[in-house]
């Protein structure tokens, strides 16, 4: 793949979810030292990711089985203490635009029991990618507009102030005899085919030419 055209694949694999870095799913995580429940829990989702071949490149997640816990991510997988509750319950908190380098959360569920978790995340995913592919067509095609005007070739085509017909060098003056191609500033006793006005009435304007077509 051209280095120019990896963005565009980049959004490809984002709008339709194509993981093809598996070896992710296990290098993303942030666990507690020593956490077997954090481990476990995990090694479930991975599972449960591979099962859906998830892609999950450049997000990462963060596992919490203590309240203290100084694990950060994109996604953190959070364990509600609760000593009344007889299910162990979760919720789900990710960063603001996935950005793993702030702390400021967004509550995305709570009260989920554990075998709830890897859907929910599962959806969370999709809905990151989604996001994230919607954002780069925009950036794109703001990318595409500056690159094709940055390309572009200006002239001026010549428009009569009273009746607005527009002389345009590329294509002449079939009515008055004037091939294409001709100056307008060269043309001698010219007057509007419309509406008879002199030469003096008509004003220059800047015309883009994109790709031979005018804009």
């Amino acid at each position: 793949i051209e280095p120019a055209n990896r963005r565009y694949w980049g959004r490809i694999l984002d709008m339709y979810r194509i993981n093809v870095r598996h070896a992710s799913n296990e290098m993303n995580w942030q666990l507690e030292n020593n956490c077997a429940d954090g481990l476990a829990l995990k090694q479930e989702l991975v599972q449960a990711f591979e099962a859906e071949d998830l892609r999950t490149y450049r997000l990462c997640f963060a596992i919490k089985t203590h309240l203290k816990s100084g694990l950060f991510g994109a996604i953190i997988i959070k364990k509600i203490p609760d000593k009344n509750s007889i299910e162990q319950l979760f919720e789900i908190e990710h960063t603001r635009d996935f950005n793993p380098n702030t702390k400021d959360f967004v509550l995305y569920k709570t009260a989920l029991l554990r075998e709830e978790l890897a859907s929910e995340l599962i959806m969370l995913c999709d809905y990151y990618y989604g996001l994230k592919a919607d954002n780069e067509l925009a950036l794109l095609n703001e990318v595409a507009v500056e690159e094709l005007f940055t390309a572009a070739e200006t002239y001026f085509v010549y428009q009569c102030k009273n009746c607005l017909t527009i002389y345009d060098q590329v294509y002449g003056d079939e009515l008055n005899g004037i091939s294409a191609g001709s100056d307008f500033l060269s043309l001698t006793d010219y007057e509007c085919p419309t509406c008879e006005a002199p030469k003096s009435d008509f004003l220059a304007v800047e015309k883009v030419l994109v790709s031979g077509l005018g804009v």
